[in-house]
């Protein structure tokens, strides 16, 4: 189980690598040309969306949608550890949601 409500600070990493899977930086290729920077733009858009089906299709969605809801109920944990925890786990599920508009 990726999501481990027993080790928060591993599952934030956890949402945070799958964030990077599901909205890749495509300002990492700034510095290429325009015609290369664009197909590659593409690819990650492309690839984006095929990762993101997945983790829908394989229940990353609901895990999500679980691990923030857990971080809600749970009085032990500081106001920052949530809000970082609901912060990328907001941004997945809405990527998750709407799909990603950065390339549109």
């Amino acid at each position: 189980n990726l999501l481990d409500r027993k080790n928060f600070h591993r599952s934030v990493y956890v949402l945070l690598a799958i964030d990077s899977f599901i909205q890749p930086a495509a300002e990492v290729l700034s510095s290429l040309e325009k015609e290369q920077r664009m197909l590659l733009e593409r690819e990650m858009e492309d690839q984006a969306a095929v990762f993101r089906q997945g983790f829908i299709n394989s229940g990353g969605f609901d895990a999500v949608v679980e691990f923030f809801s857990f971080s809600e109920e749970n009085p032990e944990m500081s106001q920052r550890m949530t809000r970082m925890g609901n912060a990328v786990a907001l941004r997945i599920l809405k990527c998750c949601l709407f799909g990603d508009r950065q390339f549109s």
